[in-house]
């Protein structure tokens, strides 16, 4: 019985390092023809992106998994896998979870979109869906909670903070609330003209790798410049 539980862990060691392995030619692929580059396997994260701020990279190790990079009109694009382990239902964080704790450990890794404009700003804000593990990243950087009025349907869906309250809800109008409503389940975090758009806990297919940039780049649109009131 030993030999063949040794035999199947074997068995399952090697099917992942396979699928991992086409998954990364997958990829390579998908680069060359939305004309970014690809980097193999993990990388450092960026120094200047680690110190921007994002609650997400507070939640695991300063390791990017198979980035590609480019630019896409007005943004400069990085789009790349990110992971991380956490107590069920807890937050990460960039040791690794406490091997005392009782509580089970699960793995979290999502495809995540970087965008950065030179002329685009927004408020700095937390985006997030309701549903999901504990989130204090409102705590953590100084946001308050932002509220509407008649948005039953986005807040079943998300919570959101912001440094500037008011001036987030200049850019959250009803359309952008309607949209987010419509389409649960995606967190985007800005902060000076940098975003990170992703869907926690989900690893997005390579072929579905240029809708997802495209979604990114169509939210952001929606909660472009607005004058101040």
């Amino acid at each position: 019985m030993k030999i063949i539980a040794i035999l199947a862990i074997v068995a399952i060691v090697l099917l992942a390092v396979f699928f991992e392995s086409k998954r990364r030619d997958q990829l390579a692929a998908v680069a060359a023809g939305l004309g970014l580059s690809f980097e193999r396997g993990q990388q450092a994260l960026p120094a200047e992106l680690d110190q921007t701020g994002f609650y997400l990279f507070t939640q695991g190790p300063a390791q990017l998994l198979n980035p590609m990079r480019g630019r896409r009109g007005e943004y400069e694009v990085l789009v790349f896998g990110y992971g991380f382990n956490a107590a069920f239902g807890d937050e990460g964080q960039r040791a690794l979870p406490n091997s005392d704790d009782d509580g089970a450990i699960e793995t979290r890794l999502q495809t995540v979109v970087w965008l950065r404009s030179g002329s685009s700003r927004l408020p700095d804000f937390d985006l997030s869906p309701t549903r999901g593990p504990k989130r204090s990243a409102a705590q953590q950087f100084g946001l308050q909670s932002v509220g509407f009025d008649a948005a039953e349907g986005f807040h079943r869906e998300y919570r959101l903070a912001a440094r500037e309250p008011e001036g987030a809800r200049r850019h959250f109008t009803p359309a952008v609330l309607d949209y987010l409503a419509a389409h649960p389940g995606l967190a985007l975090e800005g902060r000076a003209g940098q975003w990170l758009f992703y869907r926690p806990e989900d690893r997005t297919a390579p072929d579905r790798i240029g809708a997802l940039i495209a979604q990114a780049e169509e939210l952001l649109g929606l909660l472009g410049p607005r004058p101040p009131e």
